[in-house]
Parts: structure tokens; C-alpha cells; sequence
């Protein structure tokens, strides 16, 4: 029993430690340094951001990162757990299903965390960059889901598949 235990702490151990590894952005991943206007968080790339505004959406970017580092710190555990119960001789769909849950509450959680910034966001711009920002962030959405159809946030796709339709546009 403890060799189980220890084996499946490490085994979270050692996933955390390589998705954090894996999320370091540097410059050989294709992410450059400079003020928000030339790169930009996101979609603020283009909207003439004013210092005052550059700096608070630093802080912005900077609060919404460290609010989120410790759900996608849990999800990566609960997907170690997961691959642990879910490859056991014998599964535990009880603790699979409770696992289950409690991602999509992280998950829940992170949209919401999301959602708030973007609204923090936009009280910061004014009414011409509002709409830029608007624009962009509504299309930003939809090109992913039609790069990468199948994903989560590709509703379209869900929809066929719930119908019955298939794949098939």
C-alpha cells in the first residue's frame, strides 16, 4: 500500500514539474519581450495603448496568472490521478466520476477568472480601442475552433456530434 502511495505522488511529482517545464515561454518558443503595443497581451497588439493603460494591463495579466497557476496545478494532478485510476486492473468509477467533477469545476473556475479579466480589461480602453478589443476577442474564438476543430471550445463541432450529424461541415 505506501509503495502505491509513493508511487503515484511521484508520478504527480514528476508531471507537475514537466508542465512547468513545458510552460516556460521564451524566446526559442516564439514568444518575444517588449512593451504591450508591439506584442501585446493577447489582443491588445494594435490598440495604442497609453503607458498608464500598458501598466495596468501588465498588472492585470500578472493577477489573472497567479490566480490561475494553482487550478492548472490541481487539473494536472487530477489528470495524473486520473491516468493512475483509469489504467488500474480493477477502476474505481466512483473516484473517476469524483475526479471528473472536480475538473470541471477547476475548469469552471477558470473561465470565470477569465471572464472577469476581460471585463477588467475593457474598463480600462477607451470607447474606440473597446471596440478593436471587442472585435478581436470575439473572432479570436472562432478561428481556433476552425484550426483545431474537435477542441474545447469548438461548440459547432459538439453540436454535430450530439445530433448525430458527424464531422461532415
Amino acid at each position: 500500500m505506501k509503495r502505491s502511495v509513493k508511487g503515484v505522488i511521484t508520478v504527480a511529482l514528476m508531471f507537475v514539474v514537466i508542465n512547468v517545464a513545458n510552460g516556460q515561454q521564451g524566446e526559442k518558443n516564439g514568444y518575444r519581450q517588449g512593451t504591450a503595443n508591439e506584442h501585446g497581451f493577447g489582443v491588445a497588439r494594435g490598440l495604442n495603448l497609453t503607458e498608464d493603460q500598458q501598466a495596468q494591463m501588465k498588472s492585470l495579466h500578472l493577477k489573472l496568472q497567479q490566480e490561475m497557476l494553482p487550478i492548472r496545478n490541481k487539473l494536472g494532478e487530477n489528470r495524473a490521478r486520473y491516468r493512475t485510476l483509469s489504467t488500474a486492473e480493477n477502476a474505481d468509477m466512483k473516484a473517476i466520476n469524483k475526479l471528473i467533477d472536480a475538473n470541471s469545476q477547476l475548469d469552471a473556475s477558470m473561465v470565470k477568472l477569465q471572464a472577469a479579466n476581460q471585463q477588467a480589461v475593457r474598463k480600462l480602453l477607451t470607447e474606440e480601442q473597446r471596440i478593436i478589443f471587442d472585435s478581436r476577442e470575439f473572432h479570436r474564438g472562432e478561428r481556433r475552433s476552425e484550426r483545431h476543430p474537435g477542441q474545447r471550445g469548438d461548440t459547432k463541432q459538439k453540436v454535430r456530434r450530439m445530433s448525430g450529424e458527424g464531422s461532415s461541415q
